[in-house]
């Protein structure tokens, strides 16, 4: 994948801090007894799954993950224990679809301290379709609390050529997706798209916070709050990264300097305000690259 957008925004509630201690504490909030609440809940707000306290679960399976880690070796590995008896089955349905959590956490362990940025809460949505200005897109998305703070993340597919987002198709404010309003939007398993004039990280966020409210009884919900957007652009394929700037937010010099801060050799780091761009990199080893600034660019925002 040489060349890939991703866009990242920040939620910041201002009626969250309560909230965030039940969060952490989700198996005394839903013991074996009551776990058929938790998996209706994911269903009904179309979410593949969610992880905390060290637990993952999807409509169909809970399962324990117990993570080791090497940091001589800046090595993480994870344990699977399916909590249900269902003989594994759905468990191994459940991990296919957890690589954003295990990445996540693995490049958490390796970049810093969790006894200073802990992420308390991960969640993967079912793709869903939106559709801007009369064009179809696919939303590959996911979100995680880091410090009673959400992030969302999504990339975007176009539907009808099934292609992701290239640096070429994020330039300027007529095509900056955290800004667009979106006319509609369906989850797969729905039968009707819904009207709606939100932005796709606005969709994300009210979502989680829809599963978050029912999660705690309905005793607590966002009525306001911060946020940040954050564009970044994955591509080989930049002759000038200040140029590129440029034209990505529509400014005619960038606001600071533009220089390559990585500190490891797999690929070069250029941030700016609101944005980011990454090159030379192994587009056979994404995911190596992708994961590790996901939580670089957090710390930025």
């Amino acid at each position: 994948m040489d060349d890939n957008v991703l866009f990242i925004s920040a939620y910041n509630s201002d009626h969250y801090k309560m909230q965030n201690w039940i969060l952490r504490n989700i198996r005394q909030l839903f013991p074996s007894s009551r776990e058929k609440n938790i998996h209706s809940l994911l269903k009904k707000y179309h979410l593949s799954f969610v992880a905390s306290d060290g637990f993952l679960t999807s409509v169909d399976e809970k399962i324990k993950i117990e993570t080791h880690y090497d940091y001589m070796h800046q090595k993480t590995t994870f344990s699977f224990n399916p909590k249900s008896t269902n003989n594994g089955k759905d468990a191994m349905f459940s991990l296919k679809g957890s690589g954003f959590y295990i990445n996540l956490q693995h490049a958490q362990s390796v970049l810093i301290d969790d006894q200073y940025f802990k992420i308390q809460f991960i969640v993967w949505l079912s793709p869903f379709l939106v559709w801007i200005n009369d064009r179809m897109y696919q939303i590959d998305s996911g979100a995680f609390m880091m410090n009673h703070v959400w992030f969302t993340i999504f990339e975007i597919i176009d539907y009808k050529t099934g292609k992701t987002l290239t640096k070429d198709d994020a330039c300027s404010k007529v095509k900056n997706y955290n800004l667009l309003p979106v006319e509609k939007y369906q989850f797969f398993d729905e039968q009707q798209p819904v009207d709606t004039d939100l932005k796709i990280s606005e969709i994300i966020y009210n979502t989680i916070s829809g599963f978050t409210w029912e999660l705690t009884n309905k005793r607590f919900r966002s009525e306001g709050y911060s946020f940040v957007h954050n564009t970044v652009v994955f591509s080989n394929h930049i002759e000038n990264i200040s140029d590129y700037f440029c034209k990505l937010i529509n400014i005619k010099a960038p606001v600071s300097s533009v220089k390559d801060i990585s500190t490891v050799e797999t690929y070069e780091y250029y941030p700016q305000d609101g944005c980011s761009v990454i090159s030379h990199f192994d587009s056979n080893e994404f995911n190596t690259v992708l994961y590790p600034v996901i939580i670089l660019e957090t710390l930025k925002l």
